[in-house]
């Protein structure tokens, strides 16, 4: 029963981010941030991908292969006595498998995908109360198998972790080459962070804790810009030691007055998390100009 309730929850899930592409053509990614989508494969991929992601689809793999041996198990000990409870049993399987594959391959429309679902939990609930047959699992076996699977689980959500993040530093690493190659200078003790300077301004170096007049454009690598102060017509006011890691970095550098181009790389911006248009693991560039020290 495990399997189908979980699968139905899932599948629930799967539903409401349907019904929001229609509605509201917003929807919940696989990173848990409210993005456009009005379509229905994608809405549902994206909730599918954040399933696959956090570890509760291999979770459920590994369940149903403990549900198949079982099965396999009572088809080898199970008398002619109880032939109609097995039967029960059997039917309650193969309808869990068809709820699996909904979670995997989700098709219909929203209304006859809800029914389905709805139809085959009715039918497992009618099975499950006509078995008779009473399975003695004692509560230590099933804690010790839990924490077996959700240990597998995390060990390989884990693995996928490490493996991602190798990658982007791999590519950070590329495009702080890149960086160099077109005229930016490594700062100081600045753990990546790169620059160019546009203007060089002649007035004092702002201290960690001191509050900063700017004006900036951030942009993605691709020439993208995802916030300007300039677009919006006024600089910003900011603590140097409240902003993201690479502004600190460049801000306790920088002499008042100056206009610098700035590469700041993931792990000094914002990480594995979405912030907007950006996405986790992105190396990001700036144009700052640093008006003056406000105190």
């Amino acid at each position: 029963m495990a399997v189908s309730y979980l699968s139905s929850e899932i599948l629930s899930d799967y539903q409401q981010n349907w019904q929001k592409a229609i509605n509201d053509h917003y929807v919940i990614n696989a990173d848990g941030n409210r993005v456009y989508c009005s379509d229905f494969n994608e809405a549902v991929n994206m909730r599918y991908n954040y399933y696959i992601n956090n570890g509760m689809i291999y979770y459920l793999d590994s369940l149903c292969n403990i549900v198949k041996d079982d099965m396999r198990k009572m088809n080898d000990a199970t008398s002619s006595k109880y032939e109609k409870t097995q039967d029960a049993f059997m039917e309650i399987y193969n309808n869990m498998n068809s709820l699996v594959s909904l979670v995997k391959q989700p098709k219909g429309s929203l209304m006859t995908f809800g029914r389905t679902v709805d139809e085959i939990m009715i039918i497992i609930e009618k099975k499950n109360k006509e078995t008779d047959l009473i399975v003695s699992v004692s509560e230590n076996e099933i804690s010790n198998k839990t924490t077996e699977i959700l240990s597998m689980v995390a060990e390989k959500k884990d693995a996928r972790k490490r493996k991602l993040e190798e990658k982007k530093r791999e590519e950070s690493k590329k495009n702080g080459q890149r960086m160099k190659e077109d005229g930016y200078t490594l700062l100081p003790n600045g753990e990546g962070v790169m620059y160019k300077i546009i203007r060089q301004g002649d007035g004092p170096k702002p201290e960690i804790n001191s509050l900063v007049r700017v004006n900036y454009e951030g942009r993605l690598l691709d020439g993208t810009v995802f916030d300007s102060s300039y677009k919006r017509g006024e600089p910003a006011e900011m603590y140097v030691n409240r902003i993201v890691k690479g502004w600190t970095y460049i801000l306790a550098n920088m002499p008042s007055g100056s206009k610098w181009e700035v590469y700041i790389p993931y792990h000094l911006a914002y990480g594995e998390k979405e912030a907007g248009q950006i996405k986790p693991y992105s190396d990001i560039l700036f144009t700052i100009e640093l008006i003056k020290i406000v105190k």
